[in-house]
């Protein structure tokens, strides 16, 4: 029961240490090439991570919504900005009309 309970706090305290926040912003470049060298899709739930590892999926969170998203692509390379969505990602947020937004992400696998 203890290693239970134990297995359980090293995985929340896990989850919590990977937890970020900071400004998200949003990209369209249609059908350019991506880091991972596959054609970028508007449409799609990719995102861009400057350090998070290809095929990543990341839960980004803004006002009690949240999307989820796959790291296929570098960037952003503004500072203070921890990740670019896709254009259907920004919507599926609600940020598409801002273009950036302050958001907290978390590593779900």
């Amino acid at each position: 029961m203890k290693a239970a309970i134990l297995a359980a706090c090293f995985c929340m305290l896990a989850t919590i240490a990977r937890a970020e926040s900071g400004i998200a912003s949003y990209y369209w470049e249609h059908g350019s090439k991506m880091a991972n060298g596959q054609r970028f899709d508007q449409w799609s739930n990719s995102c861009a991570h400057r350090s998070h590892r290809f095929g990543t999926r990341l839960r980004v969170k803004y006002r009690g919504r949240f999307v989820e998203c796959v790291v296929r692509d570098r960037g952003p390379f503004i500072e203070g900005r921890i990740v670019d969505l896709s254009v259907q990602g920004a919507r599926d947020l609600g940020i598409e009309s801002r273009g950036i937004a302050p958001v907290t992400l978390e590593v779900i696998r």
